[in-house]
């Protein structure tokens, strides 16, 4: 049966992304189904899927780290800003504890980079959720490549007079951190 008929939802509320999640969870070995469907053309179908695993992540990590290098890589390929926020809040939280950006090949270090950077740059119309993500992950990154700190912080100070009241609130608390 396809996975589709468990995990579909009208709306995405909390509530219907929290019940496919645990059932996803329940049902890992159809991770692989969950993992196509991001991968799809249809939009609607790419961003229930990032939206559940991202209801994964919260609900239990460790379910899908292993697939997290693999998405990292593809980030690009992610054109909707809801699946960009879902993906990046994954990384966010993937990205966080020192012992994984420590242990992330050069491979996947440099595309969660470059993507981020470009999210912040490249693509200034993009959603708040999707910058503020952006900015935490370049943080986290910064602490293993020192490089990323003073291009971060000449990007979020050039950016904040004409941003939004979220995207000024999460720059300032990424430039309060960042080492001087």
């Amino acid at each position: 049966m396809d996975v589709w008929t468990h995990i579909n939802f009208d709306r995405a509320t909390r509530a219907n992304r929290e019940k496919s999640a645990l059932w996803m969870l329940d049902h890992l070995d159809r991770l692989p189904e969950l993992l196509d469907a991001l991968a799809q053309i249809d939009h609607a179908r790419s961003v229930k899927a990032a939206y559940i695993l991202e209801m994964m992540a919260l609900k239990n990590f460790e379910a899908i780290v292993e697939v997290l290098p693999k998405l990292a890589l593809q980030l690009n390929h992610f054109k909707s800003d809801s699946s960009q926020r879902a993906l990046l809040h994954m990384m966010t939280l993937w990205l966080a504890p020192m012992t994984v950006t420590k242990s992330l090949n050069k491979k996947t270090l440099e595309a969660i980079t470059e993507h981020c950077f470009d999210k912040l740059i490249g693509k200034p119309e993009a959603a708040t959720a999707v910058q503020a993500h952006a900015m935490s992950c370049l943080y986290y990154l910064s602490r293993v490549n020192s490089w990323i700190t003073e291009p971060l912080r000449a990007i979020l100070i050039k950016n904040m007079p004409e941003q939004s009241p979220g995207f000024k609130a999460r720059a300032r608390h990424i430039l309060e951190n960042l080492p001087q």
